[in-house]
């Protein structure tokens, strides 16, 4: 994992969460670039290019959803891996995620191993991949190795319609 696959942009409206984040990356190898707004992202964005945007959701003048849109439909920062950070994961927020065009989700309130886990797993995530009509074939590699991923749009749908499911009956206690 190279230095740059290491640089984030954390967007967060509230500064002890946006000190808190900060911290925690920075004490775990990352740098931290910190915005307090969708537009400031946006401005730091055309300045320093991350590898990764690190986004609160709900966030005024500007949501994490809406600056998940504006960074993918422009073709010169479409390749920056969104993250969007939640308090919660409900049916709505899900799909809200998904039609952002945002790469992943994670929640607020994760122990922080936890949390800088999935971001290194994210930072070092390659994720290429073909297909045409209904058909799509990957290769990811990640700190696991690589993996091949052949399935359909339709299954990959349906299979992440089935770990929300899972989230969500985790997130109310059934395991």
């Amino acid at each position: 994992m190279t230095e740059s696959d290491r640089k984030i942009l954390l967007v967060e409206d509230t500064l002890t969460q946006a000190m808190l984040y900060q911290h925690m990356l920075e004490k775990h190898g990352f740098s931290v670039m910190v915005a307090r707004s969708g537009k400031q992202a946006l401005e730091q964005i055309s300045k320093d290019r991350p590898a990764a945007v690190i986004t609160d959701i709900n966030m005024p003048e500007m949501s994490g959803y809406e600056l998940s849109k504006l960074i993918k439909s422009d073709d010169t920062t479409s390749d920056i891996v969104v993250i969007l950070l939640t308090t919660t994961l409900s049916e709505d927020s899900i799909f809200e995620c998904i039609n952002s065009g945002a790469d992943e989700i994670t929640l607020k309130g994760l122990k922080e191993e936890w949390f800088v886990e999935l971001l290194n797993k994210t930072a070092s995530r390659k994720v290429s991949g073909t297909g045409d009509g209904d058909s799509w074939e990957s290769e990811v590699t990640d700190t696991a190795g690589v993996q091949h991923v052949k399935c359909s749009r339709t299954q990959a749908l349906r299979m992440l319609l089935s770990v929300y499911d899972l989230l969500r009956k985790v997130q109310e206690g059934y395991l």
